[in-house]
């Protein structure tokens, strides 16, 4: 679908529908991506104000025993007060009913926060285009002003496990648009709220559960069920290694809300992060690597004056794809897309999978929300490492990139991507 108003569906315009109740859930006030119980609120910045009682009869100055959570003079919204699960790139499937409008990314999720019984919203940043998903058409009566109800395919309700309704994406969804689901939990939230430090003031995540516990957690069954079609889960080491064998690129990082960890180091952006994993192969002459891909709230809809294409695969305009060549004289690093350049020799050779002794080279790449990004490459054995930088605006401070694993026609038979788990660090 790539307007607002899709052929395949039709208006509803019946205000004499009730809106269906569903059961809502709590947020914490002072934590607004912490479920806490029954009923959605919106999180403010509250101050504790101490009532003082006076007893004009008795002259009596009761204790302070009465404290109140109440918003003070300088009481503001935070900006998001819902947490969301980034189910993917693309629009959401099933086409469930929706309000659909051109709208901001904000107004978009600003709509679905107030709206109970919303399950979730796509938003395009291409087409400015913004859907409101229900679980039912008779939800989406009394639709807010200027947004128009479209009928679409029932099924899935709040429960109080999980959200049920959004089942994926379309396959041939648009690139420049997401998928979001209202969230029942906050997948990588222990981690991304209590980050360690190291000695040169930076911030470590992880390393970050895989893809298949992001899918259990978030009840995301179907994306599960396709991503175990190309990945499966081997222990190495006494570490736990995706093996990879597609050919359109996995998602092993969601796009994040990084709202936890700007808490913990106190800040309001991040200028910066850096993604950590280790990949290697030993498929030969086959570019592999990751595909780093910006949020969806980052607009892409400007023509890029720069843009470096070898073969096109994994590529799109929202994405890098950082690929090498293990086991070949010099590795042939090489960065797709926007910003992007050929082939350049290391100065070593990246070891393959077998030759390393079934380790993995590292890519460490950084992005910052002025566009400049950098990558650094680390040999699997041996202290050999290797950097340079490009251009692309993969990051806006806020909402970490996806991360795919990738490997040129899906690599020889036999012969997988073996990919590590990810991690983040930011500097302070």
């Amino acid at each position: 679908m790539e307007a607002c108003t899709s052929h395949e569906i039709e208006p509803l315009y019946n205000e004499d529908l009730e809106v269906l109740g569903i059961e809502r859930h709590v947020l914490n006030p002072a934590e607004p991506r912490e479920i806490i119980g029954d009923g959605f609120v919106r999180a403010k910045q509250w101050r504790r104000t101490w009532i003082v009682s006076i007893s004009v009869c008795c002259c009596l100055l009761l204790p302070a025993a009465l404290l109140a959570t109440w918003p003070g003079e300088n009481e503001r919204t935070l900006p998001y007060y819902l947490p969301y699960d980034f189910v993917g790139e693309g629009n959401c499937k099933p086409n469930r009913p929706q309000w659909a409008k051109e709208a901001s990314y904000e107004q978009c999720r600003a709509i679905c926060d107030e709206a109970a019984s919303c399950i979730g919203f796509d938003w395009d940043s291409k087409e400015g285009c913004c859907r409101a998903r229900f679980a039912s058409n008779e939800a989406i009566v009394s639709p807010p002003l200027g947004f128009e109800a479209l009928y679409g395919i029932e099924g899935g309700r709040f429960t109080r496990n999980r959200v049920e309704g959004i089942e994926g994406i379309e396959a041939k969804g648009s690139h420049t648009a997401g998928c979001y689901q209202k969230a029942q939990s906050i997948p990588f939230r222990r981690f991304l709220s209590a980050p360690m430090f190291d000695s040169h003031g930076n911030a470590l995540v992880g390393p970050l559960p895989d893809i298949f516990e992001y899918y259990r957690e978030t009840g995301l069954l179907s994306p599960l069920k396709d991503v175990s079609k190309h990945l499966t889960i081997q222990e190495i080491h006494g570490s736990r290694v995706l093996a990879y064998n597609g050919t359109e690129g996995a998602m092993i990082l969601p796009s994040l809300d990084a709202v936890p960890l700007l808490r913990a180091v106190r800040k309001d952006i991040l200028p910066k992060i850096t993604v950590m994993v280790g990949v290697n192969s030993d498929s030969y002459n086959r570019g592999l690597g990751i595909i780093i891909e910006a949020s969806p709230q980052i607009n892409e809809t400007a023509e890029h004056s720069s843009q470096y294409i070898y073969n096109g695969y994994g590529v799109q305009l929202n994405r890098n794809v950082i690929k090498f060549h293990p086991d070949m004289h010099g590795g042939q690093l090489r960065i797709e897309g926007p910003g992007g350049f050929a082939d350049t020799d290391l100065g070593f050779t990246p070891p393959g999978w077998s030759r390393s002794g079934y380790k993995l080279n590292m890519l460490e790449v950084t992005t910052g929300d002025d566009g400049n990004n950098e990558v650094l490459m680390r040999s699997a054995i041996g202290n050999k490492t290797w950097r340079t930088t490009w251009r692309h605006k993969l990051f806006d401070g806020k909402d970490i990139p996806t991360v795919y694993a990738f490997m040129d026609l899906g690599g020889e038979s036999g012969k997988p991507l073996m990919v590590g788990q990810v991690s983040l660090r930011v500097k302070t």
